[in-house]
């Protein structure tokens, strides 16, 4: 079944242009920098030096990753192109930030030869009919890393089965997977002969029960440990093993800005000083540390790889 009728929906590049919505970038980063796959990708350019950088959006939506971008590295440390297979989001990414960076694509075999040092691909794995071949086909396309948000679970199997584990997007069911973590890694791992590092971001919470899903019964209780979880994927060329290491953390507790802040976004809106300002604004991360602060780690553990093809 093509479920890839729910993406051409008006309504979805309204609800992924959050950078477009607010009119402002300094109020886009004054919560998006809080967003863990961004500070991810922030701190994977700037840990590469002064080297410039190729980032592939893969479900760029509205192109917020490129605002973000715009915000927090100067361009010439950085080249990108955004792809989705929504036309409406595509279409509305192009007119606020110019054609020659966002493309559509109307399936995976469109990715043809495109590769770059970082693929990004944020909420897309958890949509795919063939989610394992999807994953498969974009670390391919890494040279150096790939960084995916996805959701996970510690115990029990991935159910692929979409009539099972699904979402209720835009007038329609689209799949929704949960991943066995175990089972996620060892695809990876198979996928490449060469070594990867992978550092992983869990926050554990019941994701069954919210957002119009439908998935299995056991995901409505704790007993799976269900997590919000991001993956930094890097092809290693120094080491001669993989290695996994995951981090547990809790998100803090926002804290709102104070008037001065939105008074300052109201006037800088729709002007030539609103980039400038909002890149006072940002933060350039170059640590695991830096990646995590706006959360309590709550562990870290490395994972014995040989265990979790028991």
């Amino acid at each position: 079944m093509d479920y890839s009728d729910a993406w051409q929906q008006e309504e979805h590049s309204k609800q992924f242009g959050k950078a477009i919505r607010k009119k402002t970038l300094l109020l886009f980063l004054g919560k998006f920098q809080r967003y863990l796959p961004a500070r991810c990708l922030n701190y994977l350019i700037h840990r590469s030096a002064d080297e410039r950088i190729s980032i592939l959006d893969v479900g760029c939506a509205g192109g917020d990753f490129y605002a973000y971008l715009s915000c927090v590295a100067p361009a010439y440390k950085w080249d990108y192109e955004g792809i989705d297979i929504s036309e409406p989001a595509i279409k509305i990414a192009r007119r606020h930030y110019g054609k020659e960076r966002f493309n559509l694509i109307s399936k995976d075999d469109d990715l043809g030869e495109r590769e770059a040092e970082i693929i990004l691909s944020v909420d897309v794995l958890i949509h795919q009919i063939d989610p394992f071949l999807h994953l498969e086909r974009i670390l391919k396309c890494a040279r150096k890393y790939l960084l995916i948000s996805l959701r996970t679970r510690e115990n029990g199997d991935t159910v692929l089965d979409p009539n099972l584990s699904c979402q209720r997007n835009y007038g329609q069911w689209v799949p929704f997977i949960i991943f066995n973590s175990n089972q996620l890694y060892k695809k990876i791992l198979k996928f490449t002969d060469q070594p990867l590092k992978i550092t992983c971001f869990k926050e554990y919470k019941i994701l069954a029960g919210e957002g119009r899903r439908y998935l299995p019964k056991e995901l409505y209780t704790e007993e799976p440990r269900t997590a919000i979880t991001t993956l930094m994927i890097e092809k290693s060329e120094n080491e001669t093993e993989s290695e996994i290491k995951e981090y547990e953390y809790m998100s803090m507790r926002k804290f709102k800005k104070g008037h001065g802040f939105y008074l300052l976004s109201s006037v800088l809106r729709d002007t030539w000083l609103d980039r400038i300002v909002a890149r006072t604004f940002s933060e350039k991360i170059r640590s695991i540390d830096e990646v995590l602060k706006y959360t309590n780690i709550v562990s870290v553990k490395n994972i014995n790889i040989s265990k979790i093809y028991k």
